[in-house]
């Protein structure tokens, strides 16, 4: 099964929408993604946040890498100790687009 995903790009803001706690919400031109709740004890919720909201632009970028790569690897230009990072890149864009095995 392929999954799809709301295009690119996202951003994050934060706003506490009279609420006691803040959020971060993700959002694209169509409307909120996701909302993450600001809690007390952590401080992650911005950096997770940010990650989030650049998820498809990473995806995009790794895209291209590995298709530049395998033009590389086409012409016999790459080296081999870059095999390893790119399976692992090309499994999380499998994970990602939903044609890798979910966990």
């Amino acid at each position: 099964m392929n999954a799809t995903h709301t295009p690119g790009p996202w951003t994050a803001y934060n706003s506490n929408n009279g609420r006691i706690f803040k959020y971060w919400s993700i959002a694209s031109k169509s409307g909120k993604i996701a909302t993450i709740e600001e809690r007390e004890s952590s401080a992650d919720e911005h950096g997770n946040a940010m990650l989030i909201a650049e998820a498809p632009a990473l995806l995009k970028a790794c895209q291209h890498l590995i298709e530049m790569v395998e033009e590389c690897h086409n012409h016999d230009i790459v080296p081999t100790d870059v095999e390893w990072p790119i399976l692992e890149a090309r499994a999380a864009i499998a994970k990602a687009t939903g044609k890798g095995g979910a966990k």
